[in-house]
């Protein structure tokens, strides 16, 4: 007979997801780090937005998917200004040289 994994204790669960954010890395390569499912570890991460979102959980889950995609959505139009910042500077560079002479 199989042997049955121990659940992971919520401290457990909380260090994994403290190691993926510090990490800098994709939630797949932190759950290949970790040595665990990618798909459990992601369960994981979202859990703990939601639980920053609304810690006492008193938003629908409708408000709270909104904020999750409200937040996604910002820092995509972050990565877009700092992109068009970086081609802008690009281009500027090119038309008039690095010392900004034609």
């Amino acid at each position: 007979m199989k042997e049955r994994k121990k659940r992971p204790t919520p401290e457990q669960r909380a260090a994994a997801v403290a190691f993926y954010r510090e990490s800098g890395l994709s939630a797949q390569k932190a759950a290949e780090e970790l040595k665990m499912v990618p798909r459990t570890l992601e369960a994981w991460i979202a859990k703990a937005k939601r639980a920053e979102i609304d810690p006492d959980g008193t938003m629908s889950p409708e408000r709270v998917t909104e904020l999750l995609r409200l937040q996604r959505e910002n820092a995509s139009l972050r990565r877009e200004v700092e992109f068009l910042k970086k081609a802008g500077a690009l281009l500027r560079e090119r038309d008039h040289g690095p010392n900004g002479t034609r």
